[in-house]
């Protein structure tokens, strides 16, 4: 029997584990699809910058849709919202397969439809995260916010790894099925999800004024908004290796996609390995001091793979890599959702 004071209990917990776990698969097929897309336009376009734009089409829907994705998860049925972004992704997701498979995928289409999975995964979050925390005990709350980070950031290093070996063995169109087919599992999980609609007490808010509300709220709390610019400082900085690395394999490495799933592997291990050991890690040293340490290993990690000319070098800079964003990501956003 798991202690309540294990940071693992909240998995104990018969209504949160089945959350949890869909949103993990709703987190690994956004990130397979990021992998996807940016091997897919290393092959259509030899231009770095359409390859660095894949990465710029899944993330920049957070920054503006992020806040009023927020303000809706609280006004309207957060059931159908989820339900409503979930299948947004699905529709991405299959059409990027039509598209491949009938030839007719361009660069920009490739672009659009990243960009809109992206919007999906944007608005989905806010409401997945409010959602999940009503399944628990108020006295678990941080565990809980631990755990669904630790889904977050594995997912965003175990999902390209899986895309690329995907690619490799199976072939390019056969990721979006999988990635459609994990969008699908979860829209019948919600479809299932029995949830009891919490009473409102609130006065009624309108969408700019919860976005205001918000925005006052972020500028009043110091703690809050140093940890959101760390968050946005790092990952602007961090992201730039995932999405120059499919340039790196091919062109440097002269690797194939199954080359370069193994460096998306690497990236992976680490993540994983990092967060089996994020709460001993936050038993023995202060939360400063973890984001700290991992920012100074992701720089040299990605200094490294600018520089080594081995594969074997370069793998095992990424494992050092994605155990460093695991700590600095999965600690800057407990620090945040709590």
């Amino acid at each position: 029997m798991i202690n309540k004071k294990s940071p693992w209990y909240p998995l104990t917990l018969d209504r949160f584990r089945p959350f949890w776990a869909a949103g993990a698969v709703a987190n690994l097929a956004i990130w397979m699809q990021t992998v996807s897309a940016a091997w897919i336009m290393a092959g259509l376009s030899n231009s770095a910058w359409m390859v660095s734009l894949v990465q710029t089409a899944i993330t920049l829907p957070v920054l503006i849709f992020g806040l009023p994705g927020g303000v809706l998860a609280d006004l309207v049925d957060r059931r159908r919202w989820l339900l409503f972004t979930q299948a947004l992704m699905l529709i991405a997701a299959f059409s990027l397969f039509i598209l491949m498979v009938s030839g007719g995928l361009t660069p920009w289409l490739l672009l659009a439809l990243t960009f809109l999975l992206g919007v999906g995964s944007a608005l989905n979050m806010p409401a997945w995260m409010a959602a999940t925390l009503t399944l628990i005990p108020r006295d678990v709350v941080p565990s809980a916010v631990a755990l669904n980070a630790v889904s977050t950031n594995v997912a965003r290093a175990v999902g390209p790894a899986l895309a690329g070996l995907l690619i490799a063995f199976a072939g390019q169109s056969a990721v979006f099925v999988v990635i459609a087919l994990c969008f699908f599992g979860v829209v019948l999980f919600l479809l299932r999800w029995k949830t009891d609609r919490a009473a409102i007490t609130l006065p009624p808010e309108t969408l700019f004024g919860g976005m205001r509300s918000g925005l006052r709220y972020i500028r009043h709390s110091r703690e809050l908004t140093s940890a959101l610019a760390q968050v946005f400082v790092f990952t602007s900085c961090a992201s730039s290796l995932w999405a120059l690395l499919p340039l790196i394999a091919k062109d440097r490495l002269y690797m194939s996609a199954g080359g370069y799933g193994m460096l998306m592997g690497a990236l992976g291990l680490g993540a994983v390995l990092a967060a089996l050991n994020l709460p001993r890690l936050y038993r023995d040293f202060a939360l400063r001091k973890l984001v700290v340490g991992g920012v100074i290993l992701f720089a040299l990690a990605t200094i490294g793979a600018a520089l080594l000319e081995l594969a074997w070098a370069v793998w095992v800079v990424l494992v050092g890599a994605g155990m460093a964003w695991m700590a600095v990501n999965a600690t800057a956003s407990t620090i945040v959702q709590t």
